[in-house]
């Protein structure tokens, strides 16, 4: 006879298992939301597979995040035209998609061609009636691209009431903003300019009553002849990173003008001096110059004019990356005295610095680079 069989039985769960549950599953939406915020909302999309708890959290998320980078979309005209479309239907069907709540944040970083800014147009459009916050637009285009009628920045951004942070980085967004009642809460500005005109530029910066930190980046052509004329009330940080398309033989035309009564830090950073001229500007704290190419007999005007703006400056750092025509050692007292031979010129830079405790001069271990620190 054979034996018995016994009955088949269930493994029973152990207490340990019966307690694990998804408690992450379990929270409120809105900190599923906060959590998914900090991520692209490529990966933040993906989670509607999770489960059908996760099915539309991401519809709900106050921050968006796109981004597309291809250089063959900006070097050539064979690129992988399925993943570029790829990547403008996924941002359609987001922005159509979403539950109509403000975003809080909107990143858009792409590669893109000219047949496309009409879309481009459409999703700041659409961003901007959410009550965005946050903008940050970095648009490029290729350089061989014949651009007959560039992307102009709507005109609803400008007149944004929610709009405190925007960024563009892009080298086929345009200005034209109105004549008044832009930018209302506008507080912090950074802005990427190639071959800027006065009257677009001008009318941002003259445009911003509540600005606090403006920062400015781009290319300056070497012929154009410019006038900025920096006039914020409320200013407190102005940052300027430019450089020109050609650095010798350098006539100097672009000019400056600031005129911020609150400005407490200025950082210039350029290839070769620029003129600037101060105007109320007795708040400012902290200065920094950044020259990378130096020509001693040209830019003698322009650093005694940068420098006799900095009257009330109790921080002060200038550096040079390259020297022509001054020796190494001398490049810091060349920036300051440029053989000046007027003594109502020395003693006002004098003055300038007259309650200065210590003074450092460090030099790197490649010789390149020199720094001059001041501290009141």
């Amino acid at each position: 006879m054979g034996s018995k069989s016994k009955p088949l039985r269930l493994k029973k769960k152990s207490k340990r298992e019966e307690i694990v549950k998804d408690k992450i599953s379990e929270l409120p939406d809105s900190i599923l939301c906060h959590m998914l915020s900090f991520i692209p909302t490529e990966y933040a999309v993906r989670t509607s597979i999770l489960s059908t708890r996760w099915k539309r959290i991401w519809a709900s998320v106050p921050n968006l995040d796109f981004e597309y980078r291809d250089d063959s979309v900006l070097l050539a005209d064979e690129y992988d035209s399925e993943s570029y479309a790829g990547f403008f239907t996924f941002v359609d069907r987001v922005l159509s998609c979403r539950d109509p709540l403000d975003i809080k944040k909107c990143r858009l970083h792409c590669d893109c061609r000219k047949e496309d800014f009409s879309r481009i147009d459409g999703w700041i459009r659409t961003v901007i009636r959410h009550n965005v916050v946050e903008l940050d637009l970095n648009v490029k285009i290729g350089l061989d691209e014949d651009i007959d009628q560039p992307l102009e920045l709507p005109q609803c951004v400008f007149m944004c009431k929610t709009l405190v942070v925007l960024k563009v980085n892009s080298n086929c967004i345009t200005y034209t903003p109105p004549t008044s009642g832009c930018f209302p809460s506008l507080k912090f500005l950074h802005v990427s300019v190639e071959y800027p005109d006065n009257d677009s530029m001008e009318k941002i910066f003259s445009c911003c009553p509540v600005l606090e930190c403006l920062t400015i980046n781009g290319m300056l052509g070497l012929d154009d002849v410019l006038n900025f004329n920096i006039s914020v009330p409320e200013l407190r940080r102005l940052r300027l990173e430019l450089k020109l398309d050609c650095v010798y033989n350098v006539d100097i035309k672009h000019t400056f003008f600031v005129n911020c009564p609150k400005l407490e830090s200025l950082d210039i950073k350029q290839d070769i001096l620029s003129n600037y001229l101060f105007e109320n500007v007795k708040s400012l704290v902290k200065a920094n110059v950044d020259i990378w190419y130096h020509f001693e007999h040209d830019q003698h005007a322009c650093a005694t004019a940068l420098l006799a703006g900095f009257s009330n400056v109790k921080y002060l750092s200038l550096s040079a990356r390259f020297l022509e025509s001054c020796s190494r050692d001398h490049l810091i007292w060349s920036i300051l005295l440029w053989n000046i031979k007027n003594t109502g010129d020395v003693m006002r830079i004098t003055r300038s610095t007259k309650r200065t405790r210590n003074m450092s001069y460090t030099q790197s271990s490649d010789g390149e680079n020199q720094n001059l620190c001041l501290f009141v």
